[in-house]
């Protein structure tokens, strides 16, 4: 057992979920450092910018601090946890329509 938190302290844990959401059909996708959409570029350094939530606000993504948080205020009841990322090397970020395919992994569908 680790020492007990302490109400608003930003744990490993947390860092390591922070970043946007959005759910699409049964799937909870999060992109922890950027999301970038052919009008709109998302980041974590501008979350909290008028500018980054009104893109939020269009693009469906929002940021939060932690999974939980994600999960309880998007009403996100689908299947076990999200993948983040399946490409060895990925550069922490989602960007729409655009799959590197071409990093897949050799048991991962093309």
């Amino acid at each position: 057992m680790g020492r007990p938190t302490i109400p608003g302290e930003i744990t490993p844990e947390a860092i390591k979920t922070a970043g946007y959401y959005k759910v699409e059909g049964d799937e909870l996708l999060h992109a922890p450092n950027r999301v970038t959409t052919p009008t709109d570029t998302l980041t974590k350094e501008s979350y909290s910018t008028p500018k980054d939530l009104a893109a939020q606000a269009k693009t469906g993504w929002r940021w939060f601090d932690t999974r939980e948080a994600a999960v309880a205020a998007l009403n996100f009841a689908g299947p076990g946890p999200d993948l983040t990322c399946v490409v060895e090397d990925c550069a922490d970020r989602i960007e729409v329509g655009r799959v590197p395919t071409d990093r897949l992994p050799e048991d991962v569908p093309r």
